[in-house]
């Protein structure tokens, strides 16, 4: 028997998610008597990690007397991107660490300006991230530290043979940097930000934040500003023709009802810290380490793709590797998917067309989702209709999703009610049984 656990981790603002966690971990102890032989963890996201921070006392270090409440590993395996010996690994570290910072900064200036509904999204973003007490780089280092030496997964790496029968391959991150920039193709979807607005942008957001950073783009010079904070009540400090003009239309009580928000324009040049926290996400989200496991019985593929997008799906096509006695090819891999895990929760960039979904036959789906927090906190359309509609055909029916309970209904075909015999769903765990 071999187990893989890849990935512990539940987004931060889902209820009783740190409880949820343990109760989680303690199941995976009862049914692994303890051990996991390979711990895969894809990227860092607070929504695939959290769990190593709210449950680092379930995890056995190595070494550690085995323990009944413990769960110990065999190995860690990374994507090359967390990687801290390596060069190109560590300017993205450094990027992303100045992009939360950024975004953290836009977030403080959206709170200072009144700008409620931006603000919240920017702390969405961040909530990938963790929070001020523990964050995902706290649970990459507790990751690092649940074996001596982690594997840092190329897809340069030649397939490792698991168990007999099951051999994996590593197909992301990518190893050209370009790749994990790449977030868009609108002919394989279904449905970064330039450098001088990016640091016109965040010098003004430090300059609001009373960082001092000096932005030579602003449209007027300092002497010509009324920042708006000089416009709160009783700190008005210009002459007016109505005294209370600033304080009742612009700043007051109606203000912060809504009424008079119509008149306000001077937070509208944060609104582009969106799109660059958004950017942030992806990016992130392009660094996933994604596992093929290969069912040499059937030559069937279990594809676990993380939350990858763009950039690192094109680039599995291009992908070989030599067994002497055959040639295996990412595209191959990918035309014999029997099981997807659906990435990024059914977003729009998270699954190729013609690349990857058309290619697949006789497919089952999974799609780790929840829509009513995803329209919560403002994330739009996830999972994508057109997506899941996409899946449903490519699988005959055969998509099961985590927000929503899965039953073959009275017209259902044999097949179909063949697979939810197969199918167990729990408060904790869903299991599926590949034919």
């Amino acid at each position: 028997m071999f187990r893989i656990l890849i990935d512990c981790g539940v987004y931060q603002t889902t209820s009783g998610g740190a409880d949820f966690i343990r109760r989680s971990v303690r199941d995976v102890i009862d049914e692994t008597g303890g051990h996991v032989d390979v711990l895969a963890v894809t990227h860092e996201h607070w929504d695939h990690v959290s769990g190593f921070n709210q449950a680092r006392d379930q995890f056995a270090l190595p070494g550690e007397p085995a323990a009944a409440d413990k769960l110990s590993v065999g190995e860690v395996w990374m994507g090359w991107t967390e990687d801290p010996a390596d060069p190109v690994a560590q300017r993205i570290g450094r990027e992303r660490g100045e992009a939360i910072r950024r975004v953290a900064a836009a977030a403080e200036a959206a709170k200072r300006y009144g700008a409620a509904s931006l603000a919240s999204g920017l702390d969405g973003v961040l909530g990938f991230f963790g929070g001020a007490r523990r964050t995902t780089a706290d649970a990459l280092e507790t990751v690092r530290s649940l074996a001596t030496a982690p594997r840092y997964c190329r897809p340069s790496d030649p397939p490792r043979r698991l168990v007999e029968g099951v051999t994996s391959y590593v197909l992301g991150p990518p190893l050209d940097p370009a790749a994990l920039y790449r977030l868009s193709d609108d002919s394989e979807t279904y449905s970064i930000e330039s450098p001088r607005p990016a640091q016109a942008l965040f010098d003004a957001v430090d300059g609001v934040n009373g960082k001092g950073a000096r932005d030579d783009a602003r449209p007027f010079h300092r002497r010509q500003e009324i920042p708006a904070p000089f416009f709160e009540a009783g700190t008005t400090p210009i002459a007016h023709e109505e005294p209370d003009f600033f304080e009742r239309a612009y700043w007051g009580e109606p203000v912060e009802s809504g009424d008079q928000q119509w008149r306000r324009i001077d937070h509208d040049w944060l609104g582009a810290s969106r799109e660059f926290a958004i950017k942030l996400d992806n990016a992130t989200n392009n660094t996933s380490l994604v596992i093929a496991l290969e069912i040499e019985k059937s030559q069937r593929t279990l594809l676990f793709v993380a939350d990858a997008q763009v950039g690192s799906w094109l680039s599995w096509g291009g992908l070989t590797w030599d067994l002497g006695a055959r040639k295996v090819t990412g595209a191959d891999l990918i035309a014999r998917t029997a099981f997807l895990k659906v990435g990024h929760h059914g977003s729009h960039n998270a699954t190729l067309r013609g690349q990857g979904l058309e290619r697949m036959k006789d497919l089952i789906a999974f799609i780790p989702t929840d829509e009513t927090l995803a329209k919560k906190v403002g994330w739009g359309r996830m999972p994508l209709p057109n997506l899941v509609g996409a899946l449903e055909r490519q699988a005959d029916g055969r998509v099961v999703r985590t927000d929503q309970d899965f039953a073959a209904n009275e017209g259902a075909s044999p097949e179909l009610r063949a697979f939810a015999k197969r199918l167990t769903m729990t408060d904790l765990y869903y299991e599926i049984e590949i034919g």
